[in-house]
């Protein structure tokens, strides 16, 4: 098992340029990759929905965004399947 620190370091060191962070974990892991002094693109999005766009925005193409990296989505969705679900229809607008 990785630790949050260990997540950070990967993360700055990978060629993956935008991270986008969601909920609490996610901002947790926002704020340690800003206080790290991060050269990518780090965001913070409130919700998943939010976190596409800004996805699409950010991100060029054949590029690699990370969405929510190590954060849980417990009591927004239901399940993975409702997650993965809401996802994809983000993702087609």
């Amino acid at each position: 098992m990785c630790t949050t620190g260990e997540l950070v370091k990967y993360l700055n060191d990978s060629k993956v340029e935008n991270i986008i962070c969601m909920y609490d974990t996610g901002k947790k892991i926002y704020d340690m990759l800003i206080k790290s002094g991060s050269r990518k693109n780090v965001i913070y999005a409130g919700d998943l929905e939010s976190a596409v766009k800004k996805a699409k925005g950010v991100t060029k193409k054949n590029m690699i965004c990370i969405l929510s990296p190590a954060a849980a989505s417990y009591g927004v969705f239901k399940n993975f399947e409702e997650r993965g679900n809401a996802f994809k229809e983000y993702v087609k607008n």
